[in-house]
């Protein structure tokens, strides 16, 4: 199933980065006076998005390598380290704002969080021989840390949601790095 061991831990260290994320996320919701139905759309419309945008990214990076061939491996790379560092400055723009979570941005947050997996699938892309296993483990690993993170804020009640999206971006970046270094 798998060609070689790098190419597990590449998918490894991407789907944990997009489950850190979640996480925080949910941890962030969690914390906050958001009613239990709202959390769990909130899992919901990751699941979906999750899958949506993982599959998307796929498709697209599938046509991009079809017509550039090998240089696509690069872009991939380039994208997720792009993406990571869209997040990054969006993580830190936020922190100075220090803006509030509403339980109606709940679909919009859920939508925001799954982004990254598009570029994700593209950089994936040329793993076609196991592109269900990528799109289970993106799907389930960010419902499952959404799930978590929202257990976590319920319990600690502190707002860790900006930390995450940080360490989130970071590992995107360092992700990116790695597509380009293999």
């Amino acid at each position: 199933m798998f060609t070689n061991y790098e190419e597990v831990i590449e998918l490894f260290f991407l789907t944990l980065t997009l489950g850190i994320d979640v996480f925080f996320v949910g941890a962030s919701l969690g914390t906050g006076k958001v009613s239990s139905r709202s959390l769990k759309l909130f899992l919901i419309y990751v699941g979906v998005f999750h899958l949506l945008f993982s599959f998307a990214g796929i498709t697209v990076g599938t046509y991009l390598h079809m017509l550039m061939g090998d240089f696509s491996e690069i872009l991939g790379g380039i994208i997720i380290i792009s993406t990571g560092f869209f997040f990054l400055v969006g993580t830190i723009r936020d922190r100075k704002e220090n803006e509030v979570l509403l339980q109606s941005k709940t679909v919009s947050l859920a939508f925001a969080v799954s982004t990254e997996c598009f570029s994700t699938g593209i950089g994936v892309s040329m793993h076609l021989h196991i592109i269900l296993a990528i799109l289970f483990a993106f799907t389930f690993v960010g419902v499952v840390s959404g799930y978590l993170g929202i257990r976590l804020g319920r319990k600690i009640g502190n707002d860790y949601g900006l930390s995450g999206s940080f360490l989130g971006s970071i590992c995107l970046v360092a992700v990116g790095c790695l597509f380009l270094v293999w």
